[in-house]
């Protein structure tokens, strides 16, 4: 029930979110373009024109966008790990919204299309075991230090066949690594934000339906903090227009960002929770929580 079904759209472009910091006449307003995207579809069983769409936006493949979106989740939520991110967003049902800024102040060269790499030895299994430090396969991608930076506080029915949880979608990390490093990707550079999250139904009981929403990663590039971008994304995520009705909203917060859940009206209700202790995953270090939306009477979520 979303605003659109593509599996690669345009949902705002230029707009100004509003800062923490001190903003003067003479301050460059921070504007930003918020794209979604279904990388299972678009890795799986694509649509010409949404793969044109996003290689003119942003000068890669599906695959070049995967790494970059898996890059920047890795830098931020280290305790996952790359392989569970890459198995957690490539899931059917997955939706990616992207915060892209385009710093005027940077001229950044013109990306090269490659072909999908189909070498299965290159792969972040290969890569782990020539690298001595296993947390290090990223950290080239993004100039961010590393630290955890999950918040900005300081339905496609597809179904995927039987061996598809068999997939290893980390193929092409070296050919992605060495084009970073060559400087022939640039959409590294341009992706600050991100958030991906899936659209459930559920039947507590039998005549009982609900739609919850399983919010399952949320990252900020830090030198981005304090910009608006959680606080944005949470309002896209929390607004029927784009997201249609729903009945809650579940995600497992690490722990530096159990306050930013908590301004938008998350708790850690263990009653409440146990309604939906089948949702969502716990990482490491975290702690589960749940949004309620408020109700009008008549069916329907109020803002």
């Amino acid at each position: 029930m979303f605003s659109t079904k593509k599996d690669f759209a345009l949902l705002a472009r230029q707009i100004s979110l509003s800062s923490r910091e001190t903003t003067t006449e003479t301050s460059t307003p921070f504007l930003v373009d918020i794209y979604q995207i279904r990388l299972w579809k678009l890795l799986n069983k694509p649509e010409k024109a949404d793969v044109e769409a996003m290689a003119q936006t942003f000068q890669c493949n599906p695959q070049e966008l995967l790494h970059t979106i898996v890059a920047l989740y890795d830098k931020s939520l280290s305790d996952i790990g790359g392989e569970t991110i890459y198995s957690t967003i490539c899931e059917p049902k997955v939706v990616t919204i992207l915060v892209v800024y385009d710093d005027p102040n940077i001229v950044l060269k013109q990306g090269t299309m490659s072909a999908i790499v189909t070498n299965e030895e290159d792969c972040l299994d290969t890569l782990l075991e020539d690298v001595e430090y296993p947390d290090s396969v990223f950290d080239k991608v993004f100039s961010d230090p590393s630290s955890s930076e999950s918040s900005d506080e300081d339905e496609d029915n597809s179904e995927s066949d039987d061996d598809d949880n068999e997939h290893d979608y980390s193929i092409g990390i070296g050919k992605f690594l060495e084009k970073v490093k060559a400087g022939k990707l640039n959409l590294h550079k341009r992706l600050i934000s991100c958030l991906s999250f899936q659209k459930m139904t559920i039947f507590p009981l039998p005549t009982q339906e609900e739609h919850v929403l399983d919010l399952q990663l949320l990252a900020c590039r830090k030198k981005f903090r304090g910009k608006g971008i959680g606080r944005h994304l949470m309002k896209l995520l929390m607004n029927n227009d784009y997201i249609g009705e729903y009945d809650a909203i579940i995600t497992a917060s690490d722990q530096s960002a159990i306050d930013f859940y908590r301004k938008f009206g998350f708790t850690e209700d263990a009653i409440i929770l146990s309604k939906y202790k089948d949702i969502g995953d716990c990482w490491t270090n975290t702690t589960k929580m749940c949004y309620l939306p408020p109700y009008n009477g008549k069916g329907k979520i109020c803002f």
